[in-house]
């Protein structure tokens, strides 16, 4: 091996053995494996590496070495860059951090990027001698690792020696974040492009339909019933054929198009809508202190439907469907959904003990 390899073979086993302790002290084989044999390091974990789109040795292989090494011993947990409140504390949490973080009590929590909700939650657990941070791999993922911020100086000089770089979180840098994010939605609403509605009617039912790229609104209203559905899809291609499946079937059902005044024109739901509530669905009551808001989901195949309402006055007024590319990525969304659910301390609820909820209507 050359110096430069030797030194950064050094730095890579040194660091395994800051974040991981005794079981990273393990991992020095291989990692050593991936400096000194790259070809039967990819050969022996050729599936793990497929997930990355690696089938090669690469110059980046002994610093994947070191990141999947630490996640097999759960010094390091992977988090995707669109996550959710949810997601970031439970992953934070893996790590050893607070099972009940003060920064989920965030005023503006559901706003957050994932880069502020990690300030935040970097900024929580600096005050308590803990310093969170993320093994860098120029991609759309964290690999979030936690360790005394004593250590912070000589994990900085090891991340460097070895040729790559560390994210870190305290806080600092959550204006900043906060700034990014803002910018970014800005000019995504200059950069929209307005997607007309069309209007459907028969008797005293009405349909609304309006088609972007990857997903679809439709607004279902009648004297009986007011509901709107979000759909959700992962390409252009899903969001066409779903579109040609309901305009197909409502065709069939009679519907006929209308103009936007006919549509003003038909008969509105007065008033809040309830249910159905799904047999399938699982269902959380949120206590809040001047009202409880039901919370209910559900995965089939591969798609996750997500409703809510007011307890006793509203339910379903507003559904959303995601369609993922995998049964095992909607199952994946609605587990994280039931960790949210767990974190946020929402009492489980039975579909019958919901219904009790709001007086006259039937099971």
């Amino acid at each position: 091996m050359t110096p430069g390899t030797n030194k950064q073979l050094g730095a890579l086993v040194e660091l395994v053995a800051v974040l991981g302790g005794a079981k990273g002290r393990a991992l020095r084989a291989e990692v050593t494996r991936a400096v000194e044999q790259p070809a039967a390091y990819v050969k022996k974990h050729a599936k793990a590496l497929r997930e990355r789109n690696v089938t090669a040795p690469t110059p980046a292989l002994p610093w994947l070495a070191v990141i999947d090494g630490l996640q097999k011993t759960k010094a390091c947990v992977g988090l995707d860059w669109k996550s959710s409140a949810g997601d970031v504390a439970r992953a934070v949490g893996k790590l050893g951090g607070p099972k009940k973080p003060k920064w989920l009590g965030d005023d503006e929590l559901g706003a957050r990027s994932t880069w502020e909700l990690l300030e935040l939650a970097g900024k929580e657990l600096k005050a308590k001698g803990k310093q969170l941070a993320s093994l860098d791999t120029a991609s759309d993922e964290y690999n979030l690792v936690l360790f005394p911020r004593a250590k912070l100086p000589k994990v900085k000089k090891l991340v460097k020696a070895a040729g790559q770089q560390l994210e870190y979180f305290d806080g600092a840098k959550l204006k900043a974040a906060t700034a990014q994010r803002k910018a970014r939605a800005a000019e995504r609403a200059s950069s929209q492009v307005a997607h007309p509605w069309q209007h459907f009617g028969r008797a005293d039912e009405s349909r609304a339909l309006q088609v972007a790229e990857t997903g679809l609104t439709v607004q279902r209203e009648s004297p009986a019933v007011k509901e709107v559905t979000i759909w959700r899809f992962p390409d252009a291609q899903s969001t066409a054929a779903t579109v040609k499946s309901l305009l197909g079937g409502w065709e069939n059902d009679g519907f006929r198009p209308l103009t936007a005044d006919e549509a003003k024109a038909m008969p509105r739901r007065e008033g809040h809508s309830i249910g159905p509530f799904p047999r399938e669905a699982t269902y959380f009551l949120e206590v809040q202190e001047k009202s409880s808001i039901v919370r209910a989901f559900s995965v089939f195949a591969n798609t996750l439907w997500i409703s809510s309402g007011v307890a006793g006055i509203s339910f379903g007024e507003a559904v959303h469907l995601s369609v993922h590319p995998s049964p095992a990525e909607a199952k994946a969304r609605f587990d994280a959904h039931l960790e949210t659910a767990r974190l946020f301390k929402w009492k489980p609820m039975t579909r019958a003990e919901v219904v009790a909820l709001y007086p006259g209507v039937k099971a």
